[in-house]
């Protein structure tokens, strides 16, 4: 086995190098989401367990029924009473004065 020359040692520690730290960004605040009314449009509209179209449905509203959404995920709006996830394409959003 033949041995390094000292130069040769010095530039192979000279090429580690430990990696920088990058500063994590500050994810920017998200607002607090402010409930709101919706009405549904649908003749018939599923309620279900989780925001999915594979999840249980735990009850069906009927057309013109005024609801208020909590929370949303992606196209789907929780309902404020607790009864699950509607589909929100399937309703009209309305005004605070109704």
């Amino acid at each position: 086995m033949k041995k390094k020359a000292p130069q040769q040692r010095e530039q192979i520690t000279k090429e580690k190098t430990t990696p920088v730290e990058k500063p994590i960004a500050e994810a920017p605040e998200k607002e607090p989401f402010t409930p709101y009314t919706v009405a549904v449009r649908a003749s018939i509209l599923n309620v279900r367990r989780e925001p999915t179209v594979a999840s249980e449905i735990t009850t069906q509203l009927r057309k013109d029924q005024i609801l208020i959404i909590s929370e949303e995920r992606d196209s789907w709006g929780k309902l404020m009473s607790g009864a699950g996830w509607i589909l929100l394409e399937y309703t009209e959003r309305r005004d605070q004065d109704g």
